[in-house]
């Protein structure tokens, strides 16, 4: 009897071990045929999607691959930072330079200040030569990264809208890279000023209160000022909510008792005495495809009863909340903006 009920009760057990292995086997043929799949359409909407790191990688050093396969010079700059990794600081610099006035007349006896960054520990040096009497120059006999060259001249503007200032010799890949040649100098051209006159020139700072109240700005002074003459207002929202760290912005410039309008041709340093605004705005949405953090103009003003006209050049960081003003007024009602150190009449920095 004891048998009999033994038999089948091994068989049940046997049977019951047999089903769950035959499940257990499938189930991981299953999840081992799924994670194939996955891998398979993970794999089929990375090569379907573009690439946009790629893309940025590819676009940023495009160029540079291209100089490094076809240019020596990568070789031998690998070379020479193994043996010294600050030869960089000790490239030779040369420079031949000539000024001319906008008719091509060479400018004798202007003032040229040069500024070159080396190891010393300012950091920089700087001197001072004039040009000969066919306008050339040139400077010799020292090292560094690069220079920076800045032209006065009495009677003469040098606009740096239309001449290059900085010049590079250690980086032969930077658009600025300077190849110096006596044969070829670098040609400056000076502008012809106009009469000037007398003008009151602030360049100021000021913060964006937190609470996003506007500045007011008296204009003589440079001083923050209730009955002020100009008011910029900063306007930020939707702070950090992307990815990108963008949000909305903006900035209001106005003059409530007078006008404003756009310096397009910075070569004209005579206000116009119509198409003024009351107020400029500028915009910056987070999803704005040239999205930036800050934003400079020049602008034409006129202000108070008396029409005083001005030129100014404002910038606003978004992210600092600060706003930089370096402007000239005319105190004496005249469009005449043309300005000169030595007719400054009221010259103030604040700090």
């Amino acid at each position: 009897m004891k048998r009999v009920i033994l038999f089948p009760t091994v068989f049940l057990c046997i049977l019951f071990l047999t089903i769950i292995l035959y499940y257990t086997s499938n189930l991981e043929k299953y999840n081992d045929s799924n994670s194939e799949l996955i891998k398979l359409s993970q794999k089929q909407k990375r090569s379907e999607a573009p690439n946009t790191n790629e893309k940025k990688i590819k676009q940023t050093t495009s160029n540079t691959e291209k100089h490094k396969e076809n240019d020596i010079r990568w070789t031998l700059r690998r070379e020479k930072l193994k043996n010294d990794p600050k030869f960089e600081w000790r490239s030779a610099i040369s420079f031949y330079g000539k000024v001319l006035d906008e008719s091509r007349n060479a400018i004798p006896k202007a003032e040229i200040t040069i500024k070159w960054n080396n190891m010393t520990a300012p950091g920089s040096h700087s001197r001072k030569i004039f040009s000969n009497d066919d306008g050339t120059f040139n400077f010799n006999g020292e090292n560094g990264l690069g220079l920076s060259i800045n032209i006065v001249k009495s009677g003469y503007r040098f606009n740096d809208r239309i001449n290059q200032k900085r010049f590079e010799y250690s980086k032969f890949w930077e658009k600025n890279f300077h190849e110096p040649d006596p044969e070829k100098p670098v040609i400056f051209i000076l502008q012809k000023k106009n009469d000037t006159a007398e003008l009151i020139n602030h360049y100021i700072k000021f913060d964006f209160p937190i609470n996003q109240e506007p500045l007011i700005i008296d204009l003589k002074s440079g001083e923050i000022s209730r009955q002020g003459d100009i008011v910029v207002k900063l306007v930020k929202k939707n702070i950090y909510r992307n990815i990108e760290s963008r949000y909305d912005w903006e900035v209001i410039i106005s003059i409530p008792n007078g006008g404003i309008q756009e310096h397009i041709d910075i070569s004209n340093y005579s206000a116009p005495t119509s198409n003024y605004h009351k107020s400029l705005k500028y915009k910056f949405p987070a999803n704005l495809e040239k999205w930036d953090s800050s934003i400079e103009k020049r602008l034409y003003i006129v202000f108070g009863s008396s029409k005083i006209y001005g030129r100014i050049r404002f910038r606003v960081k978004a992210n600092r909340n600060r706003l930089y003003l370096d402007y000239y007024i005319n105190p004496s009602g005249s469009q005449n903006l043309e300005y000169e150190n030595s007719k400054d009449i009221t010259y103030k920095y604040v700090q």
